[in-house]
Formats: C-alpha cells, structure tokens, sequence
C-alpha cells in the first residue's frame, strides 16, 4: 500500500561575511561584492586601497579613477568619473589594479567603517529602439564634454554606438563626461553583430526633442574586451568633400589669429606649415594622416614679427598624386 509521510526541509544559508579579504593581482580581477544594499564606491573602498585602482567595470557601467586619467574634466565629479556609482550586493565587479594588494570592504559602521548606503541611480528610460543586449565582454568610450561642439549636444540627448548597422550600447548625456558602452561578441546569440577585437565602433546622437539620429565623427580606436578610450573632437560628419583643396583664410589681413580652412575626400598625410619671406619655416599646424572632411584650424601668430606670411598645404597618400597648394597671409600688429 502507501505510505503517508510528511517531510520537512529546512537548513541555512552562509551568513554574510564582510570582512572577506579580497586579494587582487595587478591588472583586471573579477571580485564579488559580499554585502546587501548598495554603497558607494569611494566610501566602501579602504583610503589605502583607492589610490591603487585604476578602473572598475560592472555590467554596462564604469568608473574611473580621476587621479590617473587627465583627460575627463573633474569637475564635480570628486576622485571618480563614469555612470557607476556604486557597489550592490550580488553583483560582480571587474576591479583593475596597478600592483598586488590586499583589502576588505569598508562596510561595517560599528566597527569604524564610513561606508553609507547609496541613493539609488536615476535609470533614464531609454527611447524605443536604443536597448542592447548585455554582453560579457564591453568595452568604454569616454566623452568630455570640452571634446562636444555646444551646439550639438542638449541634456537628455542620447549618444548611441553601433558596430556595422547593430547598436552596441546608448548612454543618455547628462551635460558632463559619459561613458558609451560598446558591447561585444561573446558566443552567445543575443550578442551576434556586436564588435569582435578589432573592430572599429561607430557612433551617432539620438536628439530626444526630435528623435532625429545624427551621424557622428570621431578618431575610435578599435574595440577591445574591456577596454577603455577617450574621444577627441567628437562631431556631427559632415559630407566628404569631392577634391582636395585649401580655403581662403579668414581673416586676412590679421592680427593675431587667422583661420585656416582645407578640404580633403580621402584619408592622407596632411601638412600645413607656415613660412616667412626667406622660405624659413615658422611653424606647423597640421602634420598626420587626417580622415576626409572639412577642417579649419588657428593660426595664432602672436609670437611672429609683422609681415608676409606663405600657408603650405600638402596632402599626399598611396593612389593619389600629391597635392600642393600655397597661400599669401598678411599679419599686421
């Protein structure tokens, strides 16, 4: 026959422990954070320890340590940049370091720990159509907002970043420094399109007040797992110009600056160099392989006598014939 029986289940779960050591390598380490709620980064790691870490990664976040990246602007920003604020409970963390160290949470308050809970982060709901996939291999792409043209960017604006035709992570532009994520693929079908090592990302400005999507240009370093970049002069692209050429400078005569704007329609080596009367040359502006599109840069002869000054332009690369073009200035002080 059968057998009636009741059965009880029960047991315990590993208490917390947060006084765990955490013994990190120089470079990246994978580190739990054994704590529940939520603290902030600053406050939860030791004195002693922050200075050591460079960088750390959650899942579509980073934070920078200010003190070993110049080119984000600090302002407000205290000793961290980047959309990750915060240590949470049952997360993992990607931790880079610059030497071996040893360390444990700064989460106990009756045993002198500082650490506070943290405010939640306020998540922007993003626009249709801006979601991606999170990947376990991503990458960052810082922008400063002294690398933006004014009168691009609005708060709330969204800026976007695609790896061929697939969008690869969006980040909504606060009026400070943001990091773009660009994720990648890791094996799994929800992350297929997304970058592979090498890949060159590319990125565009969702204007929320519009929902206009507006092509980007920027000099991206190519993706690599974890990875983390800074963009110069990130603008809107403008359409490739049909030859090479130099525009006239403006103003001219001038007194002490001058414009001086050139034309390219491919990739090249480009120089601008100015030369005096005696065919000396006084300095060089431009000197580098530059991607097509229209440029204008300064000339501040402030620290150059009066007189008659000649603009070189030169652009040359594989499959082109050099191109050479001289231009007369008048600086008059």
């Amino acid at each position: 026959g059968y057998i009636d029986y009741v059965a009880t289940l029960s047991g315990s779960g590993f208490p917390y422990d947060l006084s765990q050591v955490y013994d990190l390598q120089a470079g990246a380490n994978l580190v739990s954070f054994p704590s529940e709620g939520s603290f902030h980064i600053a406050d939860a790691l030791p004195d002693n320890v922050e200075g050591h870490i460079r960088y750390i990664i959650g899942e579509g976040q980073i934070t920078i340590n200010n003190d070993y990246y110049t080119e984000i602007s600090t302002e407000n920003n205290g000793g961290w940049s980047g959309s990750l604020s915060k240590f949470e409970g049952l997360h993992g963390y990607w931790v880079f370091s610059d030497e071996d160290i040893s360390f444990s949470y700064n989460l106990n308050p009756e045993n002198g720990g500082s650490a506070r809970e943290a405010a939640p982060n306020q998540v922007a709901k993003k626009p249709e159509g801006l979601d991606f996939a999170q990947s376990s291999k991503q990458a960052f792409y810082f922008v400063d907002k002294s690398a933006l043209q004014e009168e691009m960017v609005e708060n709330g604006d969204w800026f976007v970043s695609f790896c061929g035709s697939v969008i690869t992570g969006s980040r909504q532009y606060l009026g400070r420094a943001i990091d773009i994520p660009v994720m990648g693929y890791d094996g799994h079908q929800s992350t297929a399109g997304y970058c592979e090592s090498g890949d060159t990302p590319q990125f565009k400005l969702f204007k929320s007040t519009t929902g206009e999507m507006i092509d980007l240009y920027s000099d991206a370093p190519a993706w690599t797992s974890n990875g983390i970049y800074f963009l110069d002069n990130v603008r809107e692209a403008q359409l490739i110009p049909n030859d090479f050429s130099m525009l006239s400078a403006y103003p001219n005569p001038f007194n002490p600056v001058t414009s001086i704007g050139f034309e390219i329609s491919a990739e090249s080596m480009v120089q601008v160099s100015i030369f005096n009367l005696k065919g000396q040359e006084v300095e060089t502006l431009v000197n580098g392989v530059t991607a097509p599109g229209m440029y204008s840069i300064n000339w501040d002869a402030g620290h150059v006598a009066s007189g008659v000054y000649f603009v070189h332009f030169t652009a040359s690369d594989n499959g082109i014939a050099p191109i050479s073009q001289i231009q007369k200035v008048m600086l008059i002080k």
